[in-house]
């Protein structure tokens, strides 16, 4: 039998593997775009999400990196305005413009010695009450999934000072940035004017008790030194 009597050629569906080509290219296009992102990228989420950050806006300029407390670049410098929300979304400012000396503290859930001063902070205020003439507020920041302590808001709820003026910082950490980022925990202290007048950083040692000297020496104006030095 001749070539030209054989079978015919088979054709094969060209249309059905074009359409199936472009299903899978958007399917990996969606896949690549969604593992792509930033991971800086501001997060924006509720209690008990992984996250638990929020936009925070900055005013004024933001103080020097924190090195150390002794001849600190930042005494006398007046700290930025910190326009976030806390965790249930609600707006907060710090420092609130009330005439009060202000004490902030910069905690992240997965930090020991954070987790061992905010129960002494904790102790200490179900044991004074609020300190005469000092606002107390709270930043939470460098927010993980890790397991620790997470979320933060139940962290804080649980040692008992979810109840203070608190700021969810952004997953840039752009509150603890603007204040110098020096270390965890971190604490600033502002005079009544909302001016630096030490800064801090790590645990403050076994008894609560050190802060009735700290919010004391603050409110009269004579915190200039690290209440530690003579621990």
């Amino acid at each position: 039998m001749s070539k030209s009597a054989s079978q015919p050629k088979r054709t094969f569906p060209v249309w059905p593997v074009l359409i199936g080509a472009v299903v899978v290219a958007g399917v990996l296009a969606v896949v690549l775009t969604a593992g792509g992102g930033d991971d800086k990228s501001t997060v924006v989420a509720g209690p008990g999400e992984p996250g638990e950050s929020a936009v925070v806006t900055v005013t004024g300029e933001p103080l020097p990196k924190f090195e150390r407390t002794r001849d600190d670049a930042a005494i006398g410098a007046a700290a930025p305005i910190l326009a976030g929300s806390n965790f249930a979304g609600d707006p907060v400012t710090i420092p609130a413009a009330d005439g009060k000396a202000k004490a902030i503290f910069f905690v992240a859930h997965w930090c020991p010695h954070c987790r061992d001063e905010i129960p002494r902070l904790s102790e200490w205020l179900k044991t004074h009450g609020p300190p005469a003439g000092v606002d107390i507020a709270l930043v939470s920041t460098r927010v993980n999934a890790l397991p620790v302590n997470f979320p933060p808001s139940a962290w804080l709820a649980r040692e008992g000072v979810g109840n203070l003026p608190v700021i969810a910082d952004d997953g840039d950490s752009t509150a603890y940035n603007a204040y110098g980022a020096g270390g965890l925990p971190y604490i600033v202290y502002l005079d009544e004017d909302n001016k630096v007048v030490l800064r801090t950083a790590g645990e403050y040692g076994s008894d609560p008790e050190i802060y009735t000297d700290v919010f004391t020496r603050l409110a009269a104006g004579e915190l200039t030194t690290d209440p530690r030095a003579a621990n």
